[in-house]
């Protein structure tokens, strides 16, 4: 008799960590589902770390390239006093 119940606590026991395993499976699945992944148009081109009170020549500093390699990578056509511009976070 004392075999049977620790057999069924066990077996209780499993099956409730089964089902638990189950259902966070379900809900780490349904959560990427939903995740959006970036496209082309929303991608940052420096990425994450850019804050907007950065300027061209912080962000060239900061990733150790030239100010032209910045405006190369934003799609700007540099003017006179774009230099001290602050890079827009959208």
């Amino acid at each position: 008799m004392r075999r049977r119940i620790k057999i069924t606590l066990l077996v209780v026991i499993a099956i409730m960590l089964i089902l638990w395993a189950g259902r966070e499976t379900c809900q780490l699945y349904q959560s990427l589902t939903v995740l959006r992944l970036p496209t082309h148009e929303t991608r940052e081109p420096f990425g994450r770390k850019v804050h907007g009170w950065m300027n061209v020549a912080d962000l060239a500093r900061f990733y150790r390239v030239t100010a032209t390699d910045v405006f190369a990578a934003l799609e700007i056509e540099p003017v006179p006093g774009d230099e001290k511009l602050t890079a827009s976070p959208f």
